[in-house]
């Protein structure tokens, strides 16, 4: 059993509160999605397999559809913002994670490794507690925003 048992439990739970904050986002997009289908197939989105798919289409359709209205205008900003955000899910959720347990708490290593036109990269980058606070802290405003201006949409 490693010896930085604390830590690698405090990453995970990091890890954990980050995720759901990004399922929560994924479901309100969704819900928008399927309203809008029922109400306007016609100029509603397509119902993507991904995430990311899903956020750029409903994006696309605002701009598109709802481009007068002020309140699709600033979820739309959110949204391009929110696009961000998922490639950093993506390391997340895909990358190999090492913690380091220090006298500062502890410290994350996390290893992705993407593949494009048959060419992998690999990327290593370093997150402190504090830095990884901030990153939750961040999201879940984020995400605060983001429900509260897609249950304010209207199709």
């Amino acid at each position: 059993m490693p010896d930085n048992i604390d830590g690698i439990a405090a990453v995970n739970h990091w890890r954990g509160q980050c995720l759901d904050n990004f399922a929560r986002v994924e479901h309100a997009i969704i819900n928008v999605i399927e309203r809008w289908l029922e109400l306007d197939p016609k100029t509603a989105p397509a119902l993507a397999e991904t995430a990311s798919a899903r956020t750029r289409n409903l994006g696309s359709a605002l701009k598109k559809h709802q481009s007068g209205d002020t309140k699709a205008k600033q979820l739309v900003k959110l949204l391009e913002l929110w696009r961000l955000r998922e490639a950093q899910r993506n390391e997340l959720v895909h990358g190999v994670f090492k913690v380091k347990s220090g006298a500062d708490g502890w410290t994350l290593i996390n290893l992705t490794r993407t593949v494009k036109k048959q060419v992998s990269r690999s990327r290593e980058y370093i997150l402190s507690a504090n830095e990884a606070a901030a990153f939750l802290t961040a999201i879940v405003r984020e995400r605060k925003a983001l429900e509260t201006a897609l249950s304010e949409i209207s199709m």
